[in-house]
């Protein structure tokens, strides 16, 4: 079935909605201090140096975080 454009946002108070943000499954592989986020076929995402900074400084530990990188 293809998707129908509306003016405004569907609202029924019977209806429960979750919004899908789609983008790139990822993981955030996070050791010594430094994160370097791959993808699931282990591909570099180096592009994305502001979320690698932020896991890095954030984490105090050793760890692998498996997500969706999605923008707005």
């Amino acid at each position: 079935m293809p998707l129908k454009r509306h003016r405004e946002p569907f609202s029924d108070p019977d209806w429960f909605l979750e919004l899908k943000h789609d983008g790139f499954r990822a993981l955030a592989l996070v050791h010594g201090g430094a994160c370097t986020p791959v993808s699931r076929n282990g591909n570099s995402f180096g592009s994305f140096d502001v979320l690698r900074q932020a896991i890095a400084t954030e984490l105090e530990c050793d760890a692998v975080i498996d997500g969706e990188i999605v923008s707005r």
